[in-house]
């Protein structure tokens, strides 16, 4: 079972999983980067522990020019493994494009990896479990 951090709350699993996002997409090299989009919202999921969730998030970063994404995926898993917290997985798309996914103790989880015309890396994210605060309904946009 995934613990849930009752001292989180929705802004700062928000925040947090944000920022992370962020710091995935900086592996992209500047040179090849034209655009970046970022969700500022997202839904919330929920956990297996009744009454927390998760929030969910996106972002992308288009290419201005190629990118080699096996070594951009490579460099992300190696920072990752080095903070010692965090379990990554690599595996392949049916076509044979590589993809990584990185799960934290908490259940944060981002799968990263580049649209099917390698124009762009896409990291899809979802937040540490929290318990959901007193009055807000789980099917809004956060």
């Amino acid at each position: 079972m995934i613990p849930v951090t009752s001292d989180l709350t929705l802004e700062q699993a928000k925040r947090q999983t944000q920022k992370t996002e962020r710091e995935i997409a900086a592996f992209v090299p500047p040179e090849a980067v034209r655009a970046t989009e970022h969700n500022e919202k997202g839904y919330l999921w929920s956990c297996r522990e009744k009454g927390s969730y998760k929030w969910t998030g996106y972002f992308r970063v288009t290419y201005s020019a190629p990118v080699d994404i096996r070594t951009v995926l490579d460099q992300i898993a190696a920072e990752f493994r080095s903070r010692g917290q965090y379990e990554i997985r690599e595996s392949t798309h049916d076509d044979g494009s590589p993809r990584l996914q990185i799960i934290g103790a908490f259940g944060e989880d981002y799968l990263v990896d580049e649209n099917k015309a390698a124009t762009s890396l896409e990291v899809t994210s979802y937040s540490p479990c929290f318990v959901l605060p007193e009055g807000a309904w789980p099917g809004s946009a956060f």
